[in-house]
């Protein structure tokens, strides 16, 4: 057959096996538990877009059979709930924490975690309580080598396994669950007096990992290579993650199938290296067979090189099952080897249906399966065409011609686009729902991953082999020297490129889950089109398209009513309120903040504005420069679209306060510096009025302090006051604001300064009359706050309280000027709003 014959013959895409389509049903039901919706939608189209059973009851009936099966076993696998916070870890006591040493993770940025078994807690007070599952300790820059099997004691505060919950954003508790933990501590150093006791010997594993991350200079590149090889990231640090994560190659730092791939290739080098040896080989055993048996044992040699991490044994799962139906010389073996290989996953652990990395390497080995053929299809149809315009051979070569090396490299190259263009098509919904962000360095792929698995992981696996006999451990040493050399020259140029804006990365809209269904729904109908299903086909695009663009036209119809909502995040210890109002206008009051080295606003603010809206801000408001206010600023105003920033005008001198300065001025921002007196129009009808403090160069701003000269902004609709959040003012800049004879009355009062002490002010709670309070606090925060006199204060006038810590993100929506407030709070298993008693709260505060 020519070429062009070849280029132009019609794809057939197989379709799934009965027992596939029922496992699939069971796998949908198995999501009942977290993902009720879309588990629900994806049996329905499973129902309306299958063809087996013929007739459609029979169909509905053996897949709902699947479908109650699947969820069954969720139900009774499903974690149990966390227990009761107990009134000594609310106090923030400190305490002696003992256990057994039942596994150990090296993390990032010199940390490890240790998960204790058996763990107990003992009181000052002499009692000891068991620790619920497991107990986690995290551990930062640790004075020693833990090992699995030491008892170990630490004297920490407890706390529940809770993170910040906002809805859309990652549920940290549930995480935890799956893995047994309820409580955990941390520690830094020497600080809680850590003794590890018990004699473990060092196992072979361990001393391959010390000669690896001790074989030379501890640079990022050898910290890579570590990586690579051993699954210990200890000594990665933030500015490679970062630049990593810019180039979208995040995905190479942590141990996956990816990996294990390369390790596999080994395999398929020694069986391309027995056929030039001995060519007759291949009439016994054909090359491809060859290439499985002997890449076994280096797959297996990898996962435990790996520690046996869940992603690695999971990668290897998959490998048995495709390396089995090879053998067993079957069709379809992409296809089939994945269901089997999530059979045998599932089986052992069924909520592992929730893990990301399981969703991920499923869905791009699928999406590799359904697009990669048709991709590679059109790609020799354009070189088929190119070459017959220049009146060159074309790109296809029978058995006696070899094409020359550059068809050959540039042919590789190709084959590596296409599949990273094929999981990133499958994994894009994914990845921006997860991560918030896109990464537009997809061609970075092609040079990074053949470097990878042609040149470092080959050198640094056999450097490692190497180092075992004396004779061969200087080859040993000279191959890990060049291996971390080269990922030390792939990071500088990716440093340069991104210095250089070459490596841009966006923010995106977080797909909510109609959206993700409708996406899923697109890509079945590319596959049922390939199958030639084009009636089922039509259907799925159609309802595809739907779903996706369903959410949007819903938000433009809700813009268009008149509807004002105040939002505070839960942000931990720190202030992040987000107003909406009619016409999609949106303004942020403060970004909040955390430790250094952990991005809130990537992590918990970013995703949280994102989560089914545009990644935009009209307004993005400053109320004073304190860290707990405006550390999550700086990637927001890189990765949103900002309108204008606002705040009260100061800017200190310290390197994070410049910064931010900096990063507006990127934006093409001018800084604005509201006082007291002015009004900001959101719409003709809504506004912000300004309170406090007084404009810069006034003998009146010159006498406050840090805290007090804060921006008090009222949100005010129709001459209604809304809110009104004052910032971190203390009594001196509250009794100011009194003491103008502005209005202050509003349905909604934040508490200044989180609810601390230094801003009680009975004064403040009469004027404003709120029908509810809220307080920017975090979950057992170190400070105590709201504190207690605040608090009591609040409750005796009967105003019900709020604090995201406990109840997490919390939002107050009127839905007209004369409206009553209705609040919403979004503490429950699956990070939905809900409806809140005011009443109720009201009776009883925050402990």
């Amino acid at each position: 057959m020519s070429a062009r014959g070849a280029g132009t013959r019609p794809l057939v895409m197989p379709g799934l096996l009965p027992w596939q389509v029922f496992f699939g049903a069971a796998m949908l039901g198995m999501l009942m538990l977290r993902q009720p919706h879309a588990a629900i939608a994806g049996g329905l189209a499973l129902c309306a877009l299958g063809a087996f059973p013929k007739r459609f009851w029979v169909r509905v009936c053996a897949l709902a059979l699947f479908f109650c099966a699947g969820w069954g076993v969720g139900l009774y696998v499903a974690p149990a709930p966390p227990p009761e916070v107990p009134a000594w870890m609310q106090a923030r006591e400190r305490v002696r924490v003992t256990g057994v040493v039942d596994e150990v993770q090296r993390s990032p940025r010199g940390a490890v975690r240790m998960f204790l078994r058996g763990a107990t807690c003992r009181r000052d007070t002499g009692e000891t309580v068991s620790v619920p599952g497991r107990f986690l300790w995290n551990w930062q820059d640790p004075a020693a080598d833990p090992r699995v099997g030491m008892r170990v004691s630490v004297t920490t505060r407890a706390r529940p396994a809770r993170g910040y919950v906002n809805p859309g954003n990652w549920n940290t508790a549930f995480y935890w669950a799956q893995r047994g933990v309820y409580w955990r501590g941390w520690t830094r150093g020497m600080r809680g007096d850590p003794d590890l006791s018990g004699q473990v010997p060092e196992g072979l594993r361990h001393r391959i990992v010390t000669a690896v991350a001790g074989d030379g200079p501890m640079t990022q590149g050898r910290a890579m290579l570590t990586a690579l090889l051993t699954g210990d990231r200890f000594f990665l640090q933030s500015p490679t993650f970062d630049v990593m994560r810019q180039a979208s190659l995040a995905h190479s730092l942590a141990l996956s199938g990816m990996h294990l791939g390369f390790a596999a290739g080994l395999g398929v080098g020694a069986a391309w290296l027995v056929g030039l040896v001995a060519p007759g080989v291949y009439l016994r055993v054909p090359r491809p067979k060859l290439a499985v048996l002997l890449a076994a044992p280096c797959v297996a040699g990898y996962v435990w090189l790996g520690g046996g991490s869940p992603s690695l044994v999971r990668a290897a799962i998959m490998f048995a099952a495709w390396g089995a139906l090879l053998l067993l010389n079957r069709e379809r073996v992409l296809v089939d080897g994945l269901f089997v290989a999530l059979v045998c996953i599932l089986a052992m652990d069924p909520l592992a249906v929730y893990d990301l990395r399981l969703q991920l390497s499923a869905v791009a080995v699928a999406g590799i399966g359904l697009f990669a053929p048709a991709l590679w299809h059109a790609a020799k149809l354009c070189a088929a065409h190119v070459a017959r315009r220049f009146r060159r051979p074309q790109l296809q070569h029978d058995g006696g011609h070899r094409a020359p090396l550059w068809e050959r490299t540039l042919r590789g190259g190709a084959v590596v686009l296409l599949m990273s263009a094929s999981t990133n098509i499958a994994l894009l919904p994914l990845i921006v729902s997860n991560f918030g962000c896109v990464a537009a360095g997809l061609y970075m792929n092609v040079l990074w991953l053949p470097l990878l698995g042609l040149v470092v992981m080959p050198l640094g696996l056999c450097g490692m082999a190497l180092l075992a006999a004396p004779w061969t451990a200087p080859f040993g040493h000279l191959g890990l020297s060049v291996a971390a050399g080269v990922l030390d020259a792939g990071l500088a140029v990716l440093h340069m490129l991104a210095d250089g804006g070459m490596l841009p990365e966006v923010a995106a809209l977080r797909p909510l889950w109609p959206q993700m269904f409708g996406y899923a729904l697109a890509v079945a109908a590319v596959g049922l089109a390939l199958a030639r299903a084009r009636r089922r086909a039509m259907w799925a695009a159609l309802l595809g398209v739907m779903l996706l663009t369903g959410p949007g036209l819903v938000r433009g119809v809700l813009q268009g009513q008149d509807r004002v909502r105040l939002t505070m995040l839960d942000t931990g210890q720190s202030q992040a309120v987000c107003v909406d109002a009619p016409g999609g206008v949106r303004v942020l009051l403060d970004a909040g903040g955390s430790l250094p080295g952990f991005d809130l606003g990537r992590a918990v603010v970013g995703p949280a504005l994102a989560n089914g809206r545009p990644p935009r801000l009209d307004i993005a408001v400053l109320t004073h420069p304190d860290a707990d206010h405006y550390r999550g600023y700086p990637f927001l105003l890189r990765r949103f679209m900002v309108g204008r920033f606002a705040g009260n005008g100061d800017w200190p001198g310290n390197i994070e306060v410049q910064r931010l300065r900096g990063d507006v001025r990127a934006a093409g921002l001018t800084p604005e510096a509201w006082h007291a007196g002015q009004r900001i129009l959101l719409t003709p009808d809504l506004w912000l009025e300004v309170l406090g403090p007084p404009a810069q160069g006034t003998p009146e701003r010159a006498t406050l302090g840090k805290n007090d000269a804060s921006l008090v902004v009222r949100l005010v609709w129709k001459g209604r006051g809304l809110a009104l959040v004052p910032g971190d003012v203390e009594e001196a800049g509250i009794a100011r604001v009194l003491a103008s004879g502005r209005d202050v009355r509003a349905d909604v009062l934040v508490l200044p300064h989180h609810g601390s002490k230094s801003s009680f002010a009975p004064g403040l709670y009469d004027a404003v009359r709120p029908r509810l309070a809220l307080a920017s606090a975090g979950f057992i925060n170190y400070r105590r706050y709201p504190n207690r006199v605040v608090r009591r204060a609040v409750a005796e006038r009967h105003i019900p309280l709020f604090t995201p810590g406990w109840d997490g993100a919390t939002r107050v929506t009127w839905a007209g000027p004369d409206a009553p407030p209705v609040v919403e709070t979004s503490d429950n298993p699956r990070r939905q709003w809900r409806k809140a008693s005011l009443t109720r709260r009201a009776e009883n505060p925050v402990p």
